[in-house]
């Protein structure tokens, strides 16, 4: 919505503009979504090591 709205109202100088942030906005977005399911997984990972290690 946003990209049309820019193409309709400005110079495509704009357009590339918004188009590389959108761009870095997505990869920053991934990465933190990377990290976190990282994060989770590597605590996840010692919380049950440590249930079946104190089970056993």
């Amino acid at each position: 919505m946003m990209i049309l709205v820019i193409r309709f109202g400005g110079s495509n100088e704009q357009l590339v503009n918004y188009s590389k942030f959108e761009l870095t906005l997505k990869l920053n977005i991934n990465a933190f979504v990377l990290a976190v399911l990282i994060i989770f997984l590597f605590f996840f990972g010692g919380v049950l090591i440590r249930w079946l290690t104190s089970k056993g």
